[in-house]
């Protein structure tokens, strides 16, 4: 198959659907994609299941195919309007979404059309409960349901985005245009770094926060932490449309019918609390950053607490605050509740892909009492229950 699959997904193991251009249906049995029964000559462009039993995929003209375990067949939308995108999260709830700021939501009966508030192309859609889901697509539009009417988020960006997630943690990613990357927690944003300037078309993510982001010219992002990401080589240079986990593998298709599988969700992970540290005043704590070898597929995610005394108690923080967030290499400020303790220590853990995992020479710790900066990587001290790096 030459053409384009705009979508993927799977019911588990060994058995999921990509779907693509004139209604195109394939399945994944373990060993090979095999042609299945289409009952359309749509595109499709989005394709999500609840479970094995029941899945929509949705696609041009207002196209929606229900799958019942058995057999794809088509759903009435409600709409002629393009869909590009589908969250399926039970048998009762799914969010369709797609062009002219189309939003169609199914309630277990039927399809019915939602008002969105906007006329721009809403390109990717993410139930994440009843009173909760969300809505990304040209001109930076962002929209967030609860559970009566979506309204709009003001995005840090007018580039075109093409998917969003809300993460376990709360945080919401969003992906689009030139590289960009943001981040969304509790009413901030935070513009990510990609070192990309491809259009970013679709993300997916294993159960234990590994990720990743596919688009244009066969670009990967892949990332340990939500936050901190780094290109991986896809040995393509096609458009990839769609990407999603099989198992303990990840897939990306795109143009041409190209179709990737990777297998690298194994991954080593090794932990360490650094000794205590005097800085013999009570500082303005200012930034983190780790002198560090990061090969590709691994990472280095740190937390930092400090305390008024050399006993603690130790309440590990990443850079918003919170202990759901963690630092990367790079320097990076340390919130304000950090400040005002003496003493002070950080957590790290590592991971790996199944090679070699990342070098860590020093860990630094700026501080405002004299324009000092202190090393923090000195031997660290390891509880009986964490592993040594």
């Amino acid at each position: 198959y030459a053409a384009t699959i705009g979508a993927v997904a799977f019911m588990g193991s060994n058995d999921g659907f990509a779907a693509g251009v004139n209604g195109a249906l394939f399945r994944w049995d373990g060993e090979s994609w095999k042609n299945a029964l289409s009952p359309t000559k749509e595109n499709i462009w989005g394709m999500a299941f609840a479970n094995p039993q029941f899945g929509f995929a949705v696609g041009n003209n207002g196209a929606i195919l229900r799958w019942d375990g058995t057999v794809w067949t088509v759903t009435a939308s409600g709409t002629t309007k393009d869909l590009l995108s589908v969250s399926v999260r039970a048998a009762d709830d799914a969010w369709a979404v797609g062009e002219n700021g189309t939003i169609v939501h199914w309630n277990g009966v039927r399809w019915y059309t939602v008002q969105s508030g906007t006329t721009d192309i809403l390109n990717g859609v993410h139930g994440v409960s009843g009173t909760n889901a969300w809505t990304v697509g040209n001109n930076g539009t962002v929209l967030r349901w609860n559970g009566n009417i979506w309204s709009t988020i003001t995005a840090p960006t007018t580039n075109g985005l093409f998917a969003v997630q809300e993460r376990s943690d709360g945080s919401v990613l969003v992906i689009g245009e030139s590289g960009f990357i943001g981040r969304y927690v509790q009413g901030s944003w935070t513009v990510i770094p990609s070192a990309t300037a491809q259009h970013l078309l679709a993300m997916t993510f294993f159960a234990n926060g590994r990720g990743w982001i596919v688009g244009d010219y066969g670009t990967v992002l892949e990332t340990s932490d939500n936050i901190t990401w780094h290109t991986v080589e896809s040995g393509t240079t096609e458009a990839l449309f769609a990407t999603a986990i099989e198992g303990n593998y990840q897939w990306m298709l795109g143009t041409n019918g190209i179709a990737v599988r990777t297998g690298r969700s194994a991954v080593a992970e090794g932990n360490a609390v650094s000794r205590v540290f005097d800085v013999g005043v009570v500082p303005l704590w200012k930034s983190i950053m780790a002198d560090a070898a990061i090969p590709v597929r691994t990472g280095v995610k740190i937390q930092f607490a400090t305390s008024a005394g050399s006993e603690g108690p130790w309440n590990f923080f990443g850079p918003d605050g919170t202990s759901a967030t963690f630092f990367g290499a790079d320097e990076t400020p340390l919130p304000p509740l950090l400040s005002g303790n003496r003493f002070a220590r950080y957590r790290m853990t590592l991971t790996s892909g199944g090679g070699a995992g990342p070098t860590i020479r020093s860990v630094t710790v700026r501080y405002a009492y004299d324009s000092s900066a202190v090393s923090l990587a000195p031997t660290p001290q390891l509880p009986k229950n964490e592993a040594r790096i």
